[in-house]
């Protein structure tokens, strides 16, 4: 997919990677991170995010750090 290629060109380049993601669906772009990478999900949907923590494990597996912050987007950037 784009955003594999994405995550391995980039992964390929730096040590570590942040990455803002708006919208969290299921959390499954937190399964491309590395270790020392950073995700962080803007979701303006509450019920989203437990969903995506409670239904998925996407979120729970991920090898980096993830951070979920639940607003407006296009506020909080």
């Amino acid at each position: 997919s784009g955003v594999a290629a994405a995550f391995a060109f980039l992964q390929s380049q730096k040590d570590s990677l942040k990455v803002a993601a708006i919208g969290l669906g299921t959390g499954s772009i937190a399964a491309y991170l590395k270790s020392k990478d950073h995700l962080t999900f803007y979701e303006i949907d509450p019920d989203i995010a437990k969903v995506a923590q409670t239904q998925f494990k996407y979120l729970s597996l991920a090898k980096g750090s993830v951070d979920i912050r639940i607003n407006d987007a296009r506020l909080q950037l």
